[in-house]
């Protein structure tokens, strides 16, 4: 019993300390790009490092045109300290080529596999695909190869698939696009570990365009699940639908379902990796309902369904009252399960045009049986609509403990820069904790709660999280003052209840006590706060 006990406090003591080593932020990283123009693609981790894959502009001409862009292997650790950022070199590659956030297929602890774009010879209109393999500790190249074209020329052809994580050997699926005629040919090559191409199996007998998002081989067959969209009278109709595929290793199609489901149902296209086995001979997977064509209004859903798209066995809509304003909308790119069996998160963002307000990036959370939990919005505070152009989370992964990592990009109009963004929250998607209490608007109005909670406090880093329990079309002034009364900082922003925001501190700010002010129409709330870096 003594010896149980040991073992028990031991075990405390040491997730006690794992708990103290990471840090939740929200960031805007400095990785030595030119003026911190880089875009986030891809990220992964393991129980000590956050790892990504972007590009990073590396020159420009004076007037910041003419950029050259390399990609990167950016490495950082839980405390947010930048361990490594390594520019992929002429010698990998003579032109690469990222700004995908095409999945990493881990190998083991050091070794991903990842699809990389590559301009063989820059006069040409398309890029030609490699896969790679990367040391992720220590951002390293270990091997290339590139993709066999199945027709020659200059020709768009690429892939949206997602293999299964647990396939004994990389097979990707790509398509080789006849963009006059809206027709494709599709591809399965399969490689071992050392890049050795092992097969290439035409599919047969495809009468739709077709995008597929996941494959994986069981049982001798491959097994396909995408998108397909209506074609009639030599025009795409943007109607679509979730279909299945069983291909046997000769390329014939053995079976072919759609999936039976009220809606326009599809994911939203371009590199949407949304779909995951659920351990029992089935898949979750999220789409997007495109209710409204003409103006893109896609609204996400999460479905449970049968392996063959047979059987739905929920089907659940996320709806945040900002995608339902004018023409807003909703993009989905990637979605991860969490360990602890609680549910699946999503990312994208939520984009409103015509720019009334910047856009946001938005994580959304279902429950394994199908219960909308939560949808989270985050944001740089500030940065209103002449700012926020477009912002986007690209890629989201579970760390060994149970919180999220996520990486995108946003685009900053104050300087037409595009930047990386890199998130680290708890499983709750919170990065002020207390994001997920449920406070309604009388305990605000007569004092019991705040409309605005501030984290952390006191504030060791450059940048400050703000939550909003509240939502006003009308504009807010944020101040930050010292305690005399001067006018430090001033910014603006619209809040809306949920959202979490990013506000960066002045870099020349001394340590010591300030007042952050926050005053609308109808709310004014003052916190003093107080810097210890």
């Amino acid at each position: 019993m003594k010896i149980l006990n040991i073992l028990l406090i031991l075990t405390i003591a040491k997730c006690t300390g794992l708990a103290q080593d990471k840090t939740f932020f929200n960031l805007i990283p400095d990785i030595g790009a030119v003026n911190g123009q880089c875009v986030f693609g891809s990220i992964e981790c393991d129980s000590q490092y956050i790892y990504i894959i972007g590009d990073e502009v590396v020159s420009q001409d004076s007037n910041g045109r003419y950029k050259k862009v390399k990609p990167h292997l950016t490495k950082f650790d839980y405390q947010v300290n930048l361990i490594h950022s390594k520019l992929i070199s002429e010698a990998d590659f003579s032109k690469p080529y990222v700004r995908q956030n095409y999945p990493l297929f881990k190998r083991n602890d050091s070794i991903y596999y990842y699809n990389m774009y590559n301009w063989d010879d820059t006069t040409l209109q398309y890029v030609k695909n490699y896969i790679v393999a990367i040391n992720m500790r220590t951002g390293q190249i270990l091997n290339k190869v590139k993709v066999e074209q199945p027709v020659e020329g200059d020709i768009f052809f690429v892939t949206d698939s997602e293999m299964d994580p647990g396939s004994k050997e990389l097979i990707y699926l790509l398509r080789h696009v006849y963009s006059s005629q809206y027709t494709t040919d599709n591809y399965i090559y399969t490689y071992n570990d050392s890049l050795e191409q092992l097969s290439r199996v035409k599919v047969k007998n495809i009468q739709s365009p077709i995008s597929i998002r996941y494959i994986k081989l069981k049982d001798e067959f491959y097994h396909l699940i995408g998108d397909a969209l209506e074609f009639k009278n030599n025009k795409l109709t943007d109607f679509g639908w979730l279909i299945y595929l069983k291909v046997d290793k000769q390329g014939n199609v053995i079976r072919e379902n759609k999936l039976k489901t009220p809606g326009n149902i599809y994911t939203n296209g371009g590199f949407t990796y949304t779909i995951q086995d659920d351990g029992k001979n089935g898949y979750y997977i999220v789409t997007n309902d495109n209710i409204d064509v003409q103006n893109s209004k896609l609204i996400p859903h999460v479905f449970h369904v049968s392996s063959e798209l047979d059987t739905v066995h929920w089907r659940t809509r996320f709806q945040h009252p900002l995608i339902m304003v004018d023409n807003n909308f909703h993009l989905i790119n990637d979605m991860s399960l969490l360990n602890d069996g609680s549910g699946m998160v999503t990312c994208g963002s939520l984009h409103t045009p015509p720019f009334a307000e910047p856009s946001y990036g938005c994580i959304f959370k279902c429950s394994i049986l199908g219960d909308s939990l939560w949808t989270r919005l985050y944001q740089p505070l500030g940065w209103d609509s002449t700012r926020g152009w477009w912002m986007s989370m690209e890629s989201i992964k579970t760390t060994p403990y149970n919180t999220l990592v996520v990486c995108g990009r946003v685009s900053d109009g104050s300087d037409a820069m595009i930047k990386g963004w890199l998130l680290h929250l708890d499983s709750e998607g919170c990065l002020v904790p207390g994001c997920d209490k449920v406070v309604n608007s009388t305990d605000i109005q007569t004092g019991k709660e705040k409309a605005f909670t501030v984290y952390p406090n006191p504030i060791v880093s450059g940048h400050l999280n703000l939550l909003s329990r509240i939502s006003d079309q009308s504009k807010f002034t944020i101040e930050l003052n010292d305690l005399s009364g001067k006018v430090l900082h001033t910014s603006h922003f619209n809040p809306h209840q949920g959202t979490q925001y990013l506000m960066q501190l002045p870099n020349d700010l001394l340590k010591g006590e300030y007042l952050l002010k926050i005053q609308g129409k109808a709310y004014n709330q003052v916190e003093k706060i107080v810097i210890i870096r």
